[in-house]
């Protein structure tokens, strides 16, 4: 008697708590997934700032899987991310539950971990390594920082390294602003693929 009393008292959880944590989690999932699918092109093809080659033949983490490796151009990722989506809603919605909770995470983990790099391969930047500024023939802009979030130091550094980079030193304050405005729109028309 008592164990009963015990076990539906303190090992047992209510259905419908269960069922809102799939909803809250899936709904988060679902808000992740839209947010990444604005960036698509410049995080999860071949064409962006992160080649699959570039992640699989210098790793920065010796164990890595993500089924996203396997797809370079955006109809290839955006099928995947439609089907991603599909997961979501049927983990959602509660269609094979515990099927879509090991599919849910399958898709997370291969989310993240093909951007891993903007994540955790930084060694002076927020999101790369010296060795990617200074290989990087993207054309570059820097507005360089003075604050404590975007160090002078690093700017110069930067500036320094970038093969490919335009620097604007006075840009703070509104009597640049129009300068500002004006140079950046200068760079992006002469170095934006038509």
């Amino acid at each position: 008697m008592a164990w009963k009393w015990f076990k539906r008292t303190y090992l047992s959880i209510d259905p419908r708590t269960l069922a809102f944590v799939r909803v809250a989690i899936a709904s988060l999932l679902l808000f992740d997934l839209a947010k990444r699918v604005c960036i698509l092109s410049v995080f999860y093809t071949n064409k962006g700032l992160i080649p699959n080659h570039r992640v699989l033949w210098r790793p920065i983490r010796e164990y890595s899987f993500s089924f996203l490796f396997s797809l370079s151009a955006k109809h290839e990722v955006g099928i995947a991310f439609a089907l991603i989506a599909l997961v979501y809603l049927c983990f959602l919605v509660g269609y094979r539950t515990r099927l879509m909770h090991v599919l849910s995470w399958i898709c997370l983990t291969s989310l993240q971990v093909r951007v891993d790099l903007l994540a955790n391969g930084a060694d002076f930047v927020f999101s790369v390594t010296r060795d990617f500024v200074k290989a990087c023939r993207t054309p570059l802009y820097l507005q360089p920082g003075t604050d404590k979030p975007h160090p002078a130091h690093t700017s110069a550094e930067i500036a320094e390294l970038a093969p490919n980079i335009e620097v604007q030193k006075d840009w703070r304050g509104p009597a640049f602003l129009q300068e500002s405005i004006r140079r950046v729109h200068d760079f992006l028309a002469r170095n934006t693929p038509k």
